[in-house]
């Protein structure tokens, strides 16, 4: 944490916080005809994936939010759909936040999102964070209540911990394979839920159907989580190498169904937690090569 502690951290969120309208009017009124072409070829890129390998709640999601309406949709209007469906917010940051920051806010109810789009070299996928992924990823996602209570409950989860620096590394390890790029079993099926996969076309079909790593030729691990072996499962990954951001996934945890998602976020995270604390887990943190 913080050298001021958790009342720095709240400090810093809502200076965010009411910052956000100005900077996102200011914003949306100088994007460029580019950005909005942008926008438009991932909507369309991303429906028609979309139909084929999401969960149709998140589909329904995304076309109740207009975000295939062909227009880039304002965090205004973002915020006031998404609190009506779920009591999420939205707020402006620039860049990605220092994880106590993001976890204060989900223990509020808030998201933020960037104001930068991608360019046309970037339409599959981007490392840094923007609209595209917090929109179409995140957000969406969060329009889901038992998605959005598993994370506002998982921010209210990490607030506890962030004095202990392996359970830090531990929830970023969780939280990217379990907020980020989370699938669930529906009908039979491996559906799309993860705001990571989401937002990149490219990884949306990686996710479901390869078989292996087109870069590293690993075979793709897709790890069915129950509330039996939720536990397994997540110390395995606190354990295990730190995840590669630069290149698509080879691991994905594919949820037994939406209660068992939320039940590992908000119930088997905290047995996690105290198990690294008991037997003092070193938590390994270093950068893939």
């Amino acid at each position: 944490m913080k050298k001021g502690g958790l009342s720095e951290v709240q400090d810093a969120f809502w200076e965010l916080v009411d910052k956000s309208e100005a900077a996102a009017e200011k914003a949306e009124a100088n994007y460029s005809a580019e950005q909005h072409k942008v926008w438009d070829l991932v909507a369309n890129n991303l429906h028609s994936l979309w139909f084929l390998f999401v969960h149709p709640a998140l589909l329904k999601a995304g076309e109740k939010m207009g975000m295939f309406s062909g227009n880039i949709p304002t965090v205004k209007s973002l915020d006031k759909i998404l609190s009506a469906a779920s009591g999420f917010h939205v707020y402006v940051c620039d860049g990605v936040l220092d994880f106590a920051v993001l976890a204060y806010g989900y223990s509020m109810g808030y998201f933020p999102t960037t104001l930068f789009i991608r360019t046309m070299a970037q339409l599959d996928y981007i490392e840094t964070p923007d609209m595209v992924h917090e929109r179409f990823g995140h957000l969406v996602a969060l329009f889901l209540k038992a998605y959005a209570n598993a994370v506002k409950q998982f921010g209210k989860i990490a607030l506890n911990y962030l004095d202990h620096e392996e359970c830090v590394k531990a929830l970023d390890k969780i939280h990217w394979w379990g907020v980020e790029f989370p699938l669930v079993w529906h009908e039979g099926q491996i559906k799309v839920v993860g705001p990571g996969i989401l937002s990149s076309p490219g990884e949306i079909t990686h996710a479901v159907k390869a078989s292996r790593h087109l870069d590293t030729g690993e075979q793709i691990q897709r790890i069915t989580v129950t509330n039996e072996n939720a536990f397994e499962v997540l110390m395995d990954i606190v354990k295990g190498p730190k995840h590669n951001i630069h290149i698509f996934q080879s691991k994905y945890l594919v949820f037994e169904n939406f209660e068992v998602f939320e039940h590992t976020l908000t119930k088997t995270v905290v047995l996690v937690m105290q198990e690294i604390k008991k037997e003092g887990v070193v938590v390994p943190y270093d950068d893939p090569q």
